[in-house]
């Protein structure tokens, strides 16, 4: 046709055939078909102009052998029609269509080589047939876009591009949209509903004021090829202002996912069982919720690169739901308000949050680990867990939960962070944390930390901790409350006695702790069960520190408060009481003995009469031939001290000084709730050295403790009354190195007391064998004052009148007047009534030959106790000359040999090796004052450890190469000697172990 001629039929159908090409101006019927077909050749636009080339309120069928329109701007042909269908076989389709527009019939093929199909529509696009480019791409806009029925939109080499101007996108459920792997991208000004689309390559859909919807999950009769399958698509990239799958979840297939919803709605997304793995580049929904499920995968981090890590998941919640782990071998980043989230079969879960988080659920199935890092402040809502479902073992290091706040982290009332595997739980906050009432922790085999930020941390409050691990450790920058409004249970206990559990609650303030807690080691907490050797260890430092403080870190300066009854217990020993104990000396108390067994003096002092019998192990100790070696008995009285379901104190330790002249320690002894008969023996020679001092009565000095596995630091206690200082104590004098200096609140032994240490030029002196020492306590706590029995000469009491100086009464200018009437005995029911220990005699030895240690055993083989001494053995003994100056001391020389260090006990050797000493150096070594000889004695134990043991045994000074005694601030038997060098009685140096003669081995506690 002419450019500027037509075909015009009013009513009547109008078919034109051509077997090349059919070029065409206007071609128009009112209400007839129009029907064209370019067997060979093309359908061409022969006008000039952009008007209609094709015109009928009817159907348009079109067909050609080698394209329909053209690409070229103009070659398009413009049609309006009420029906359209168009084929091609080779060289594509394109046409633009004036109104709404519904492709049916065969709908649109283009076929062949360059096989493009573009359509555009100026109104309402509707199709109930296929849209087909076989080589080309596949171009669609109208003003909106609805499919209907099996309606297939294909781009088999091309990309797939759809778009609604004005109104919505609406498919079918049983609409394909396929490219092999081109682009397929859908836009629509409101809402798209989807139903399945699929390349390998990049899918992008956006609505600009509307939601993505799920189109195909009521699908009817048809089978999808991808059941439920909405999206499926090597990358996804979705926005929408009013949500993405929001009602309905969108099922996904994807390996990376990028999805934005800016206004209102949800995102939800499910990533199918064909996906596998899902990663995520951003996901953002404001403020708002995001779900996203993975079926068979993991959700992982999909946009870090170069080592920068980048925003993953914004939302106001998060639930999130993976098969195999949320940012397993990579943290998510997010900036979440609250977090959901479960990982079904096994993996991790990571999430890395710049801001505050709300956890209020987490649930892992497996032996993944659980690590939450927040930047602010972190809250558990409702509960962390980790199940023993789901695949995989713990193969590799110890699975954890981490929690990991910036700020603060608190669990809500009667939440939860639980393990049913042996995950290690940590909690570390960079300012308080806080375990609301019911709260709970708990592990099945892990080890347990509640720790702040040391530096810049607050106070931490626990409820309850709960492990069947060997490690407990909370540590407070600031103060420690343990429990709130009721009792709590703090334990690490995994069952094995031999094992070796540990609790540490190290605050650098204070310690509070709750009416009926229990803290507990124990594996075995039946009754009596137990046990004097065990590794466990219980320990509660209250340092005291505040802020700007420069006390050392070794120091514990803080208060410890117990609300009422709680319970320290480990494999050793049961903890109750921590003030106010002993008080030996009171009238009408039982504290440790009892006192309705003393007899009272005029002066209102007890004194427990001693009682004399034969010793049965026999043997003199230090007396002549054919001495007589006795035992003093008394009753030790341990009260129970117990309420309703609370159990006694066990295991108590007792040191005892006995003042023995043949001792050179103090006794240990174990002893559990009840009645308990005391026994140490004196040999006739030993009493006599108490006659000789004028002696009717003496000191035993004693201290109390707890097991040493329960150990608690501080400088004041309370335990339900007003805050005590106290004289905190430790189990061992002097201190040892692994103890803190000022030492133990629940033992009786004050930490000011001690050996006088090198230096100092006047103070305490441990003593243990002058009989005439009473002014010298080893314990400061608690002193028994011992009435000396009938003498065993039978020639009546020792006649000793007890007054003046060193008599064994603390006061001044005191009196012991006749021994007034013995108050009337205190009611008490023993729990348990022991049988009485006694302690073994080991055959003299020669002068200068170390003495053994006094063993002490017991005669029932159903209970026997053992001491520390039972398992000593030496292991080196040297000699050390020392100069004191200031309160500290230098080790000048060591002497290996034991003959050459006890050789200078002479004053000429002495003299002689000072010489000696003076020609071996160009400045003399020896010159000045304050030197030292001290005997050093190195034990070890059963168990491995090496204990020291210091002795001094001669103070001189040098003066122009020559010694000389020590200044007149020495002791008053070395100042009367003038000249003469005074060194230590042979009785009084360090014990050697011996064989041990008529003591039986320690049987196991029943």
């Amino acid at each position: 046709m002419q450019s500027g001629s037509q075909i015009t039929s009013v009513s009547g159908d109008i078919d034109l055939t051509a077997g090349q090409d059919l070029q065409i101006t206007r071609v128009s019927s009112q209400t007839g078909v129009l029907n064209l077909n370019a067997v060979a050749g093309q359908i061409r636009d022969n006008s000039s102009t952009e008007l209609l080339n094709l015109l009928t309120d009817s159907a348009i069928w079109l067909r050609a052998g080698a394209g329909i329109g053209g690409s070229s701007p103009g070659q398009d042909l413009n049609l309006q029609a009420g029906r359209l269908d168009a084929v091609s076989s080779s060289g594509g389709i394109w046409l633009t269509a004036a109104g709404n527009l519904y492709i049916t019939r065969q709908g649109l093929v283009s076929a062949g080589s360059n096989a493009t199909i573009q359509l555009n529509v100026s109104g309402h696009l509707r199709a109930d047939q296929s849209l087909r480019a076989d080589s080309g791409n596949l171009q669609i806009s109208a003003a909106g876009i609805t499919t209907e029925g099996q309606v297939q939109l294909l781009a088999l080499e091309g990309d797939i591009l759809l778009q609604a101007g004005t109104e919505k996108i609406t498919m079918s459920a049983a609409t394909e949209v396929r490219t092999h792997a081109g682009l397929i991208q859908i836009d629509a000004a409101s809402d798209i509903r989807l139903a399945y689309l699929e390349t390998a390559g990049l899918l992008q859909v956006a609505s600009t004021d509307g939601a993505l919807l799920d189109g195909n999950d009521t699908i009817g009769t048809y089978t999808a090829p991808k059941a439920l399958l909405n999206l499926q698509a090597g990358e996804i990239r979705l926005a929408a202002t009013a949500g993405i799958g929001s009602l309905n979840p969108l099922e996904i297939s994807t390996a990376l996912l990028g999805a934005i919803n800016s206004s209102i709605g949800a995102i939800s997304l499910v990533q199918s069982d064909v996906g596998g793995d899902l990663a995520l580049d951003l996901v953002d929904n404001a403020d708002r919720t995001v779900n996203l499920a993975v079926v068979s995968g993991a959700l992982t981090d999909g946009n870090d690169h170069g080592g920068l890590a980048r925003l993953n998941l914004q939302a106001g919640t998060a639930n999130l739901t993976a098969r195999d782990g949320i940012g397993s071998n990579n943290p998510l980043e997010t900036r979440l308000g609250t977090l959901n989230a479960i990982v079904t079969n096994s993996g991790a879960l990571r999430i890395n949050e710049s801001d505050h988080l709300t956890v209020q659920r987490v649930q892992l199935s497996g032996p993944g680990d659980v690590q939450i890092a927040t930047g602010a402040d972190l809250l558990i809502q409702d509960q962390i867990r980790v199940l023993t479902g789901g695949g995989g073992s713990i193969t590799g290091p110890q699975p954890e939960i981490r929690l990991t706040a910036g700020g603060s982290i608190e669990l809500a009332v009667n939440s939860q962070i639980t393990t049913e595997l042996s995950h290690n739980i940590s909690l570390l906050a960079g300012n308080d944390v806080t375990m609301q009432t019911g709260s709970l922790i708990s592990s099945s085999g892990g080890e347990l930390l509640v720790s702040n930020d040391q530096q810049t941390g607050g106070d931490i409050l626990v409820q309850n901790l709960i492990t069947s691990g060997r490690k407990l450790t909370v540590q407070s920058a600031g103060n420690l409350r343990i429990g709130d409004s009721a009792g709590v249970l703090l334990r690490a206990a995994d069952g094995v006695a031999s094992n070796a559990e540990q609790i540490l609650l190290d605050a650098a303030g204070n310690i509070r702790i709750a009416d009926g807690t229990v803290i507990s080691t124990d594996d075995d907490p039946t009754p009596g069960a137990s046990v004097q050797q065990t590794a466990d260890r219980l320990v509660l430092i209250a340092r005291g520190r505040t802020a700007g403080s420069n006390l050392p870190p070794d120091t514990a300066v803080g208060k410890v408060e117990f609300d009422g009854r709680v319970v320290l217990r480990t494999d050793g020993g049961v903890a109750t009481t921590f003030l106010g104990r002993p008080s030996a000396n009171a009238m009408g108390t039982i504290a440790f003995f009892d006192s309705s067994r003393a007899q009272a003096t005029a002066q209102g002092q007890l004194i427990y009469p001693g009682k004399l019998r034969p010793d049965p192990n026999g043997g003199p100790q230090g007396a002549g031939t054919g001495d007589a070696s006795l035992q003093l008995v008394f009753e030790l009285q341990v009260s129970a001290n117990s309420s309703q379901g609370q159990p006694a104190e066990e295991n108590l330790r007792l040191d005892i000084d006995w003042r023995d002249p043949s001792d050179t320690a103090p006794t240990t002894l174990y002893v559990d709730p009840g009645s308990r008969l005391l026994a140490h023996s004196y040999s006739v020679a030993e009493l006599l050295k108490f006659l000789e001092t004028g002696k009717s009565q003496f000191l035993v000095d004693f201290s109390v403790s707890h097991h040493n596995s329960i150990r608690v630091f501080g400088a004041e206690v309370r335990q339900g009354a007003a805050f005590a200082a106290i004289p905190v104590g430790r189990v061992t004098n002097p201190v040892t190195g692994t103890d803190i200096v000022t030492g133990l609140i629940s033992s009786s032994d004050s930490a000011a007391t001690g050996s006088l240490q090198p230096g100092q030029s006047g103070g305490p002196r441990d003593i243990f064998s002058d009989p005439n020492s009473d002014a010298d306590f080893h314990f400061d706590g608690a002193v028994v004052r011992i009435q000396v029995p009938v003498s065993p000469f039978g020639s009546g009491p020792f006649n000793g009148n007890g007054n003046g100086p060193g008599n064994g009464n603390r006061g001044n200018n005191d009196l012991d007047g006749p021994p007034a009437q013995r108050p009337p005995r205190r009611a008490f029911i023993p729990l348990v009534v022991q049988q009485t220990p006694i302690r073994a005699q080991l055959r003299p030895r020669a002068d200068f030959e170390p003495i053994s240690a006094s063993i002490v055993v017991n005669t029932n083989p159903q209970a026997q106790e053992t001491t520390a001494e039972d398992s000593l053995a030496v292991t080196e003994d040297t000699y050390e000359v020392r100069q004191s100056e200031q309160g500290r001391f230098t080790v000048l020389r060591q002497l290996d040999r034991f003959d050459e260090g006890e050789e200078l006990l002479n004053p000429q050797a002495l003299k002689a090796w000072v010489q000696k000493q003076a020609q071996q150096t160009k400045k003399p070594l020896l010159d000045g004052e304050d030197y030292e000889l001290w005997l050093v004695t190195k034990k070890r134990t059963a168990s491995g450890a090496v204990v020291r043991i210091e002795r001094q045994l001669l103070m001189f000074d040098v003066i122009e190469g020559q010694p000389f005694p020590a200044r007149d601030d020495q002791s008053t038997e070395q100042s009367a000697t003038g000249s003469q060098l005074q060194p230590v009685a042979p009785e009084d140096l360090p014990p050697q172990p011996a064989p041990q003669e008529q003591a039986q081995p320690a049987a196991p506690r029943s």
